[in-house]
């Protein structure tokens, strides 16, 4: 259960990631060049990939580690 729920929210970051990656977008058109703008949003991708991951894999142990639980109970 508490996998499912770290699994929902995992995914709910991400579509966070995406509307702040959209508004990044708009304050950064402004006032950049589109290759800056591009190395930017390179940049806030691979950061938020990393955080993702991270988490991807607390949500593996915490499934991994319930599943132990549940066999072992047999």
């Amino acid at each position: 259960m508490k996998s499912k729920f770290l699994s929902q929210r995992v995914l709910g970051l991400a579509e966070t990631k995406g509307q702040k990656l959209e508004s990044y977008k708009v304050k950064l058109t402004d006032e950049s060049t589109e290759k800056e703008i591009l190395k930017r949003e390179v940049s806030y991708l691979r950061k938020s990939l990393k955080k993702l991951e991270a988490r991807a894999i607390v949500v593996a142990k915490c499934a991994r580690t319930k599943f132990r639980d549940i066999k072992n109970k047999d």
